[in-house]
């Protein structure tokens, strides 16, 4: 049966004359979607893709007669484990291919039962990501407790959000309405702005953090110790208990507040209760939190390098509210007004009345009045260079390079726990600048990241330079992690340089 939804993929198409059913309004808002959910379900194959081939807690190194060179370790110390996760990332695997399939076929999407088969494979890929994530990302009972206790509230919320909107829409058709809220058109363009920004934002973050949950920093145990160290499980564990803790609980957090968002911003309810309710930015809040903790937690091993993050963080913070501050708040608004204007005034003094007339042409240019469109425009840009750099730059953190050790052991002075970095002991000073340069450039792609997802801190922060310098400070970061930690010999580093 065919569907009374006709979308030409090379504009968008007007509002329909007649009264539609509400599985055409689904798939004509699935259809206007299609380039988010088709990255969403292509960053989801890659992942499970890589996380299939390369099953958390490694490979055995040789043979012994029950086991093989290559097979998985999970398989011998937690076969139970293994299997849930294998079956679930596998699942995850093929409901993203189907997703990819049933996107590409424009033809499909005027019938009923490719609505359905698409939000089946949408919801399907997703609780196997959780399965998945549960059953390999962590080895005690208590912490996979911790993650379906969130995927329980996960759900709960889903149903309490669906069974909102159905009983909102049964009374508005009882009350003689079509169950549509009528939205200005501005408030409208705002609404889907925002939801393909966060769409974008969430998608890669549950791929980096799934795949951070799943190869945890540190590495895996290559052999059985005693019956509380088996081979598999992560060795941040054991040296660093607390560090392992923390960087768990914040990187399940950032992954499960990441696909609260994704699933929300799939649902056209969004637009009446998501934003309204505040729901989006808060599970987007936590998403920034848990990457910012098991960033500072997983990334290194002393309390002196963890503080220098939090510090990056809270001055961030500060900054982002004393500008909440002055765009809100009419006294300081005034105050910071007023000193400018007497700064403009000194400046002022010493230029020459054409000075002035080229300065008032130049404020009555079209160009210059055009300013904050090209914001708007470059925006969407400016949002991916800040996602992408925060990817790289969360995965180097965790994953440094030069790996890590696999055994306790000491050369001369240095003594080293299995799990720390290598390069922190055999090169201590360029682990300290790819250290230090690769955390800057995280935490300034975070500020892009926060400015450029609210409108009043896009648009103020230009104005102020604060995109300017968080993306100056991002592009900086990135050179210096890369020419510390991309070579060991000095030579080659003053060959780089230039001399």
């Amino acid at each position: 049966m065919t569907m009374p939804v006709d979308i030409d993929p090379g504009r968008r198409a007007p509002a329909p004359a007649t009264p539609v059913t509400t599985a055409a309004r689904d798939a004509y808002f699935l259809w206007e979607l299609r380039k988010y959910v088709l990255l969403q379900a292509t960053l989801a194959a890659s992942v499970t893709y890589s996380a299939g081939l390369s099953p958390p807690g490694g490979f055995w190194d040789d043979n012994d007669g029950v086991r093989l060179a290559g097979d998985p370790v999970l398989q011998v110390t937690y076969a139970r484990r293994y299997t849930l996760f294998f079956y679930f990332n596998a699942t995850a695997f093929i409901a993203s291919i189907i997703t990819v399939n049933l996107l590409l076929v424009h033809s499909l999407s005027r019938r009923r039962w490719w609505l359905r088969a698409l939000q089946a494979a949408m919801i399907l890929d997703q609780l196997s990501l959780m399965g998945a994530y549960a059953a390999g990302s962590c080895r005690d009972v208590a912490m996979s407790a911790y993650i379906v206790a969130l995927v329980a509230m996960v759900s709960s919320y889903v149903c309490a959000h669906v069974l909102l909107f159905t009983l909102c829409a049964l009374r508005r058709h009882d009350s003689g309405g079509d169950g549509e809220d009528v939205m200005p058109e501005e408030a409208h363009e705002a609404v889907e702005r925002s939801r393909k920004y966060l769409l974008i934002f969430a998608t890669l973050v549950a791929t980096v953090t799934y795949q951070a949950g799943l190869s945890t920093p540190g590495g895996f145990l290559s052999d059985s110790q005693d019956s509380d160290h088996l081979a598999g499980d992560p060795m941040l564990h054991d040296h660093h208990p607390d560090r392992f803790m923390g960087f768990f609980y914040f990187n399940t957090t950032a992954f499960v507040a990441s696909l609260v968002v994704i699933m929300l911003l799939m649902s056209r309810t969004v637009t009446r209760h998501g934003f309204q309710s505040c729901a989006l930015w808060v599970c987007t809040g936590a998403a920034l939190i848990g990457l910012t903790g098991a960033f500072s937690v997983g990334s290194s091993r002393s309390v002196k390098t963890s503080i220098y993050v939090i510090a990056l963080v809270a001055a961030i913070l500060l900054y982002i509210g004393l500008q909440f501050l002055v765009f809100l708040c009419k006294p300081v608004e005034k105050w910071v007004h007023s000193v400018q204007e007497t700064l403009q005034k000194y400046l002022r003094l010493d230029r020459t009345e054409s000075q002035q007339d080229h300065r008032v042409h130049a404020v009555s240019d079209p160009q210059a009045l055009n300013a904050d469109q090209l914001l708007q425009k470059s925006r969407m840009y400016l949002l991916l260079l800040g996602i992408l750099a925060a990817s790289v730059t969360y995965q180097a953190g965790l994953d440094p390079p030069g790996g890590f050790w696999q055994a306790d052991a000491a050369d001369g002075p240095h003594h080293y726990l299995a799990g720390d970095p290598v390069l922190h002991i055999t090169y201590p000073r360029r682990y300290l600048v790819f250290f230090y340069c690769n955390a800057t450039a995280f935490v300034a792609s975070l500020a892009i990241l926060i400015l450029l997802l609210s409108n009043i801190f896009s648009t103020q922060g230009i104005k102020y330079c604060a995109l300017q310098v968080a993306m100056i400070l991002d592009l900086l970061g990135l050179i210096g992690a890369y020419a510390a930690g991309s070579c060991r010999p000095g030579r080659k580093m003053r060959t780089w340089n230039g001399n």
